[in-house]
């Protein structure tokens, strides 16, 4: 609890609130000693919680936000170490900083244990060490990194190639997209057969970031390939995404980004 934000209370600090609770007849009252830095990033990792945003400490952490809380001083120096390297150097340095700060929020003596192209949830990864992760890349980059970066980018080998992106200016192919939609298509599939064994082994909160950013994508996708046939397929699409099963969705996947790498 404490890792997560919520520190044990000085006993008589919470004697005096439950004292004065009970004397003046609270009954919807909650006294919590919250380290808010800690515990709303990972708290509100799957959707906003803005019955918390006026809080002065949370209020604080979303403008922090919206300003971007990247070191660009990190990322200038960073991105132009790498702009002097070949693509494959670039690679190799970016990963070896990605794997060693894996390693180091899952308490690993070194990188070595880090595989690149395992997904994040295999590794062990949670809410709470997906929020220190994208605390500690964003630090040594200098690039803003949301909150959901694993359920974005599932494996270390997806945030290399978000980071080269980002600092080296290199652009997106759909070589690297199909990859990045490839790991997201295997981690659907080993949720949908949890899910069948026992519905209590799948947290929806945190697959719920991931099945909105494939909707905004397909829908862009519908709606540009209409856009070129004059047909309306972006609102029948979006339609059909609504009410799609996770089992479904895996379908459009195949069917759709399939057609593209044709």
């Amino acid at each position: 609890m404490d890792r997560r934000g919520l520190a044990a209370m000085d006993p008589e600090a919470a004697f005096e609130a439950l004292h004065d609770a009970l004397t003046h007849g609270e009954t919807a009252l909650t006294v919590a000693d919250v380290d808010w830095e800690r515990f709303y990033p990972a708290f509100a990792m799957a959707r906003p919680r803005p019955l918390l945003h006026d809080i002065p400490a949370v209020a604080a952490l979303l403008a922090e936000e919206r300003d971007g809380d990247g070191d660009m001083r990190a990322r200038s120096d960073l991105a132009e170490r790498l702009v002097a390297l070949p693509a494959e150097e670039q690679q190799r340095t970016v990963l070896g900083l990605v794997r060693t700060h894996v390693a180091a929020v899952l308490g690993h003596s070194g990188p070595e244990g880090v595989q690149a192209g395992r997904s994040f949830r295999d590794l062990g990864f949670d809410s709470l060490t997906a929020v220190e992760l994208r605390n500690r890349l964003s630090s040594a980059t200098g690039v803003a990194l949301p909150a959901t970066l694993i359920f974005d980018y599932p494996n270390p080998n997806a945030i290399v190639e978000h980071l080269r992106r980002q600092l080296c200016g290199g652009e997106a192919t759909f070589a690297s997209a199909l990859a990045s939609v490839s790991d997201l298509e295997q981690e659907a599939e080993k949720a949908v057969v949890r899910f069948q064994g026992d519905p209590e082994q799948v947290d929806l909160a945190e697959i719920t970031p991931v099945i909105s950013r494939l909707k905004a994508v397909l829908a862009q996708y519908e709606s540009l390939r209409a856009s070129s046939t004059g047909t309306s397929g972006a609102s029948s699409a979006s339609s059909d995404l609504s009410s799609a099963t996770a089992s479904e969705l895996i379908d459009i996947i195949n069917q759709e980004f399939g057609s593209v790498s044709e």
